[in-house]
């Protein structure tokens, strides 16, 4: 029999006997009823005392592992950008507007960027001087110097101002 029935068992035995100890006279002695029954104590053994089992406890989880911090990544190399080698145009003889001479090639792009997207022909001319390198930006070139002094004219009108200047072939 399964200790749950006999648990059960003994508390209706228990309920029962108490019914019994109720009904008996004040004046009954202890262990006897009035129909001369045994009460509790004598009939259970103290050893057939049913405790309930004891829940098993539930197994604990385990805890997580902690994720692995991650590392920090390498600090990826600077990114060297080379800047290209301005190597001057195929330019025949002639004559053209100089807008300006910068130390910085990307200023120097930018204004020919500049002027081509208003319809003129810039282009940019590397000169080494005194061991450094300037860009001059021109415009042209023209076959003659009063085509030249007309173009500065234009150029003018749309807001850059340059000096005419003899072009040289180049490459």
């Amino acid at each position: 029999m399964s200790r749950l029935l006999r648990a059960l068992l003994v508390l209706v035995l228990l309920h029962g006997c108490a019914q019994q100890t109720t009904n008996q006279r004040d004046d009954t002695p202890t262990g006897e009823t009035d129909r001369g029954g045994i009460d509790a104590e004598t009939t259970l053994p103290p050893e057939t005392v049913i405790t309930p089992e004891p829940r098993p406890k539930p197994k604990p989880e385990p805890e997580p592992k902690p994720e692995p911090k991650p590392e920090a990544a390498p600090k990826p190399a600077p990114v060297v950008v080379a800047k290209p080698v301005v190597q001057s145009p195929k330019i025949a003889s002639g004559w053209a507007v100089q807008l300006g001479s910068f130390s910085s090639q990307e200023n120097a792009g930018r204004l020919v960027k500049e002027v081509k997207r208003k319809g003129f022909s810039g282009y940019l001319m590397p000169l080494n001087k005194s061991g450094k390198t300037l860009y001059r930006v021109r415009v042209g070139p023209v076959s003659t110097k009063d085509e030249a002094t007309q173009l500065a004219a234009r150029l003018s009108a749309k807001g850059y101002n340059g000096q005419v200047a003899r072009q040289e072939p180049t490459g």
